[in-house]
């Protein structure tokens, strides 16, 4: 077993003076510069977190042959084992996710979301900064891949971790859309249900993606959430309901 280490992480004050600067027209130089140079450019100032990553582990890069969801589902996986004892009352603190994606994970973020035109402030703003909820669970570059990971592994056995990721990565929307909708999240039978029809569907059957229908689907599941007391439901006949309800919506 690989040895746990603690996790200089920068300053808040450090955070936001690179914050500034990706707002601004140095927004290149906060994405283009490795973060050893930034520190010694800026004078930005780290602290000792409580923190423990595993450096056993590393982030897939982009793969010709492998698709993006794929990859994402995988790295998924991955960063719940970098960071194994992150809770989610930690896992709001941006100065661990900015230091992590300009500094541990520098490649991977550069791969993941390369720079394209010339709206660079905010490419950097959305992908190195997670100042919100939003942020943090659909645009930075690890934090995502954090979120998604420990949204699915609560409500997966761990056998089937894999293409339960799988299923939630099969479309950006997709896990966007789950996300978006905490209360599926907290009757813990109706979102094992709902991973279980969408890994069946999009996984083994792989099932094309139908935006309209799935976000019906979920609608679905919320107003059900909030009409009956699922949790009071046998797991065999909610799963029934969810799977009939992804039919329907989806016209299958």
């Amino acid at each position: 077993m690989s040895e746990l280490q603690k996790l200089r992480i920068l300053t808040a004050d450090s955070v936001d003076t690179l914050r500034v600067m990706a707002a601004g027209e140095n927004a290149t130089r906060v994405w283009n510069t490795d973060l050893d140079s930034l520190v010694t450019e800026l004078d930005l100032r780290f602290i000792e977190s409580e923190y423990e990553v595993d450096g056993a582990f590393s982030l897939h890069l982009s793969d010709e042959g492998t698709r993006q969801g794929d990859l994402d589902a995988a790295n998924a996986h991955l960063i719940l084992q970098v960071l194994p004892n992150l809770t989610p009352a930690d896992a709001v603190d941006e100065r661990l996710w900015v230091t992590l994606a300009l500094g541990y994970f520098r490649n991977y973020t550069r791969d993941r979301w390369p720079a394209h035109g010339e709206a660079l402030g905010n490419h950097v703003t959305n992908h190195v900064f997670a100042s919100t909820d939003r942020r943090r669970e659909r645009d930075h570059a690890i934090a995502r891949l954090w979120w998604s990971g420990w949204y699915v592994r609560r409500f997966t056995r761990a056998e089937e971790l894999n293409p339960a990721l799988q299923a939630f990565f099969s479309n950006s929307d997709l896990s966007v859309q789950i996300l978006g909708r905490p209360g599926l999240a907290t009757i813990p039978t109706l979102a094992r249900a709902m991973l279980s029809v969408l890994k069946t569907y999009f996984v083994d059957q792989e099932t094309p993606y139908d935006r309209i229908g799935v976000r019906a689907f979920l609608e679905g599941l919320d107003f059900l959430a909030g009409r009956r007391a699922l949790g009071t439901v046998p797991e065999a006949e909610l799963l029934e309901i969810v799977d009939q309800g992804f039919r329907e919506n989806l016209k299958l």
